[in-house]
């Protein structure tokens, strides 16, 4: 284990050993549910995404990124809004392209902290024992930064049903975020 890490270490140029980064992020989601049934309408939802992340340079041509996120994944399906909030831990491979330039791709673990269902006709229910814990979810992103401002577009589509217990079954999550970052 000890000649794994001196491997990793000694392979990475000093440039790189210099860049380990963290900070903070915050941006918008438009969120929405693979409906489970052909006949299911869904529709995007608007929601938050805010936390922090940490950025481990691992050599010249790859990068861990590991955030801590709070994320809001609202959505509409059949006519009920759908209000899903997380905290989510994404791990990311972070890809350097060219001139600032990256790409992201990995796996992100949510747990659920709140979710309720609400129809034109009554209050919001309390659906959140009904939710899948943990929901996961394959990212995929790219973005730009400069200096220690950043801007990142991603994509996250789950794995998981996010409850099988409403009805038909609710699908999937499906998200694009817009995030900007500091880095500290």
């Amino acid at each position: 284990m000890t000649s794994v890490a001196l491997l990793v270490a000694l392979s990475r140029p000093a440039a790189a050993q210099d860049k380990f980064a963290v900070g903070l992020e915050g941006g918008v989601t438009t969120s929405w549910l693979g409906p489970s049934d052909p006949g299911d309408a869904a529709s995007h939802g608007i929601g938050a995404i805010a936390g922090g992340y940490m950025s481990i340079p691992l050599s010249k041509i790859a990068g861990l990124l590991v955030e801590g996120v709070y994320v809001q994944k609202h959505s509409q399906i059949r006519g009920l809004d759908l209000r899903l909030d997380y905290f989510e831990i994404p791990v990311l491979a972070k890809l350097p392209l060219f001139k600032g330039l990256y790409m992201t791709e990995g796996i992100g673990v949510g747990f659920p902290i709140r979710a309720a269902l609400t129809s034109p006709t009554s209050d919001e229910a309390d659906i959140k024992p009904l939710v899948t814990n943990p929901d996961l979810g394959l990212i995929i992103g790219g973005g730009a930064k400069i200096r220690r401002v950043g801007v990142e577009v991603r994509y996250d589509g789950g794995f998981k049903t996010v409850s099988s217990a409403i009805g038909s079954g609710i699908g999937r999550n499906r998200s694009w975020a817009v995030l900007a970052r500091w880095q500290r």
